[in-house]
């Protein structure tokens, strides 16, 4: 089975998202960031994880994969998996 669907609860923090890929599940709750305005001087949450996911994604490889799968390196993975953790 394959497919997603989001939700939204009552309270504004209460949503995200089911994900199903050949048969595997995994649930996903988002995060609300307030950047605040594009105009301030730092609009992103917190320096260090906004550091952190551009090296996630500076870290991405496509190389030879099928379309829709791009690997990246797990340390970046799991350094910004433990800053969100803080939040």
């Amino acid at each position: 089975m394959n497919g997603e669907i989001f939700w939204e609860g009552e309270d504004r923090d209460d949503s995200g998202g089911i994900f199903l890929k050949d048969n595997q599940l995994e649930a996903i709750d988002d995060l609300i960031f307030n950047a605040g305005p594009s105009w301030a001087l730092n609009h992103y949450a917190d320096d260090i994880l906004k550091q952190e996911i551009e090296r996630l994604l500076d870290s991405a490889d496509s190389t030879g994969r099928s379309p829709g799968l791009t690997p990246v390196a797990i340390s970046h993975i799991e350094t910004v998996r433990s800053l969100l953790l803080e939040f």
